[in-house]
């Protein structure tokens, strides 16, 4: 199976040349420029590339959850708390970035669908690992400066 590119969304390669030619003069090579500049910022800064991908309000918050183990839409919901509407986009964003696959299971009569890591999304648990350890040293330090203010 051919995962997904997960720089998605950027144009790159021929993207840039087919974009740049059904443009019109001085836009035509704007547009080929900005291609190689969204390139040349995640050449500069590969956590760009991470953070487009795995960034927002939810994504972290679906992704931690799934270091578990697969998770059915329902349970996603009620431990991240958020809306059918925002878990089903995010969850598609994730899929189509190749970093969670939708299973559908059936028990008997019961079909119902799982979300677990590929093995993409698997390479991301080391990294959710140290942002975890790292958040709760950072939010360590936030209670020690807040006892520590002088009166």
């Amino acid at each position: 199976m051919i995962m997904p590119c997960p720089f998605e969304g950027l144009p790159h390669g021929d993207q840039i040349e087919r974009a740049g030619k059904s443009l019109p003069g001085g836009k035509r090579e704007a547009a080929v420029e900005m291609g190689k500049m969204e390139i040349d910022k995640i050449r500069d800064c590969p956590v760009f590339a991470t953070i487009k991908v795995i960034g927002g309000k939810w994504k972290p918050r679906i992704l931690w959850h799934l270091r578990e183990g697969a998770a059915t839409f329902g349970e996603l919901r009620r431990v991240v708390g958020v809306s059918e509407k925002v878990l089903h986009e995010n969850l598609l964003a994730l899929t189509r970035d190749g970093i969670v696959s939708r299973n559908p299971v059936k028990e008997g009569e019961m079909v119902y669908v799982e979300y677990r890591y590929t093995e993409l999304g698997l390479s991301l648990v080391p990294v959710l690992n140290a942002m975890g350890d790292w958040g709760l040293r950072y939010a360590g330090r936030e209670e020690k400066c807040k006892g520590s203010s002088v009166t």
